[in-house]
């Protein structure tokens, strides 16, 4: 994930908003949450219209790479726990179609 700008609308005194590509979804926050910033930061960090809200200003040029990768985690946390639960029906679906002699349609 790349954060791309900071949003004028969202951006106050008592924080930051950054827009992000792809927009940031609330289950990519709530993984990076639980993952990479802490279960402690919910009040610092979340989503708001798809933008990746930091409850701070003054953010030094340095930590947007690490935000980039902390959320970047996420993303592929989530990708790949969806294809293992792709994989898991399928290879379900596999042993029921053997075990009845039927297709899978």
């Amino acid at each position: 994930m790349k954060i791309t700008a900071i949003d004028r609308s969202h951006t106050n005194t008592t924080q930051t908003a950054f827009k992000t590509e792809p927009p940031l979804t609330e289950e990519v926050m709530q993984c990076a949450i639980e993952v990479a910033f802490g279960l402690h930061s919910t009040d610092t960090y979340f989503v708001e219209d798809g933008l990746f809200i930091v409850r701070r200003t003054g953010i030094p040029k340095e930590q947007i790479p690490e935000y980039e990768r902390d959320l970047t985690s996420a993303e592929n946390f989530i990708q790949q726990k969806k294809q293992q639960t792709d994989k898991n029906r399928e290879d379900h679906l596999k042993r029921v179609s053997k075990d009845t002699g039927l297709p899978v349609e």
